[in-house]
């Protein structure tokens, strides 16, 4: 007998494609054959399957990943995908920031139509500062935008055949170093934030905010850059040693953070034998140098030097003749003020010709003034000059004692003046001024009186314990002449004498044997019953 055949239903008349072959089922095995005569379903013939392509997906399996099918129902293995390019924390932050730098542009067309347009005339403060800012971006942005390379820092390995130094390998190290700490993606995060916020609200304070950290992260990034250039140099050996001081310089100012000349030369002497032979020898090398010995000079050898340091600065800036005139028109100045206070009488034409005269002399004293604190002073002996002035101040405080600490202060508060030198020649004059007030005021100060002068000297341990052996034989024998002294008066205490478990003293009662208790018995006796009654 034939197996059942499955009926299938005609494809619909409106789709011309045909339906897709469905794979016939495999052939049944000897012992599954439906003819079989035990089998009491063979006879009946199974009604048409209105879904074929169901049936035959239920009956053969899912199919797999690569379109065949999966029999029994297998577990078809997810479709392998291709792994995703790894990107780099600085290429991310690269990304990221020229994205910022782009909205950047978009954030100033913002707020110059916001502000751009407005007639200058009728902006307040906060606004016309807002403006010179928006015209200041105008020309400086585009330039340092175009500037940037936006590709990633990459530290060059030195050169083959090029032995460099340990500050060398150093300073490659740290360029490395803070270029990799500086890849957090926080400040740009935060310049595009404040950015969308300005263009939300119009919040001039975000603005501002962002405007800081934009001309932060430029200036940083076209610094690496420059560092890139001067880290190639290194490599080469072509190094100068101010080229490593503009690198640590450069590396303090955009990353102080990320910079530490300790431990880079640590893991580098730890890591690189020859750097490691390199810092043992000038180790050595420091240690059996001879060290000129120092010479330090008494407080009236540097007050000597000082005067000689002035001179030495006028002649050389050219102010000898000025400051000489001037001196001689302060006099004259004060000469005269002094005449005009003492002067009570009712001439008016004296003091007439003497007030003219007081003012042709103030009127010279400042143009002298003038040109002195405007002419640049000699560079070597004014800076010699600050550095003794310095080393007299902290001699004549030491001198005071405790009362020197008292000008600490005023010293310290010198520095102000020597971060201004490079800007103009009055902090210079003005610095030397200040020194020597504080000269002055140290010198009208008293000393600590020297609370130990006149006290002899502390014993040492020899003749402390010498004394202290002297003084225990001087008491030893004066208990011994003071017991002597009370024996011959008779007043000495007497020596107890011991008898089984009682104490006995000689000389005792006349019982001989009995203690006071037993004496004072023996004294009193027992009373008799007849006695006289109270």
């Amino acid at each position: 007998m034939a197996p059942p055949t499955i009926a299938q239903e005609d494809p619909p008349a409106a789709d011309p494609t045909p339906p897709a072959a469905t794979p016939a089922p495999d052939a049944p095995a000897e012992s599954e054959d439906p003819s079989s005569p035990d089998d009491p379903q063979a006879d009946r013939v199974q009604p048409a399957d209105p879904d074929p392509e169901r049936t035959a997906t239920r009956r053969t399996g899912p199919a797999r990943g690569n379109g065949k099918p999966n029999p029994r129902g297998r577990k078809t293995e997810a479709p392998v995908r291709e792994p995703e390019p790894v990107v780099s924390p600085a290429e991310a932050f690269i990304d990221r920031f020229k994205a910022a730098l782009i909205h950047e542009v978009e954030v100033q067309k913002f707020e110059r139509m916001q502000l751009g347009s407005e007639d200058i005339e009728r902006l307040n403060r906060f606004q016309l500062q807002r403006r010179e800012r928006i015209d200041a971006d105008m020309l400086s942005f585009p330039p340092a935008f175009n500037k940037l390379w936006f590709t990633a820092v990459v530290v060059p390995e030195p050169q083959e055949g090029e032995q460099l130094n340990a500050a060398e390998l150093v300073a490659l190290q740290q360029i490395e170093g803070a270029y990799a700490q500086t890849r957090d993606l926080t400040l740009v995060n935060r310049l595009i934030e404040n950015n969308g916020r300005f263009l939300d609200t119009s919040d001039w304070n975000k603005r501002k905010i962002a405007v800081d950290i934009r001309d932060e992260l430029l200036e940083r990034e076209a610094s690496f850059q420059h560092l890139q250039g001067l880290a190639e140099m290194i490599a080469r050996g072509n190094a100068s040693p101010e080229r490593l001081v503009e690198v640590r310089e450069t590396l303090m100012r955009i990353a102080p953070h990320a910079t530490d000349d300790g431990s880079s030369l640590a893991l580098l002497v730890l890591e690189d034998e020859d750097v490691r032979r390199s810092v043992l020898a000038d180790v050595i090398g420091y240690m059996l140098a001879e060290v000129p010995p120092q010479v330090t000079l008494t407080s009236d050898e540097l007050e000597a030097k000082v005067l000689v340091l002035q001179t030495e600065v006028a002649e050389q800036s050219g102010l000898a003749d000025d400051l000489q005139e001037l001196q001689e028109v302060e006099q004259q100045v004060k000469l005269l003020e002094q005449e005009a206070e003492d002067d009570l009488s009712f001439d008016f034409e004296r003091r007439k010709a003497r007030n003219s005269k007081l003012v042709e002399l103030y009127d010279r004293r400042n143009e002298l003034r003038s040109l002195w604190r405007n002419t640049e002073p000699a560079v070597e002996p004014v800076d010699e000059l600050i550095a003794t002035y310095d080393e007299l101040i902290r001699t004549r405080m030491a001198g005071l004692g405790l009362r020197g600490a008292l000008f600490g202060a005023r010293f310290d508060a010198l520095d102000r003046h020597r971060e201004r030198r490079g800007g103009s020649p009055i902090h210079t004059w003005n610095l030397l001024d200040d020194q020597n007030a504080l000269l002055n005021a140290i010198g009208e100060t008293e000393a600590e009186p020297d609370y130990l002068e006149g006290l002899p000297p502390p014993p040492d341990k020899t003749s402390w314990a010498a004394a202290q052996e002297a003084a225990s034989r001087d008491a030893k024998a004066r208990t011994q002449a003071l017991n002597a002294l009370k024996k011959k008066l008779g007043t000495a205490p007497k020596k107890p004498s011991v008898k089984g478990n009682k104490t006995f003293f000689s000389g005792g009662t006349k019982g001989g044997g009995g203690g006071s208790s037993g004496g004072k018995k023996k004294a009193g006796g027992k009373k008799k019953k007849g006695g006289k009654g109270r």
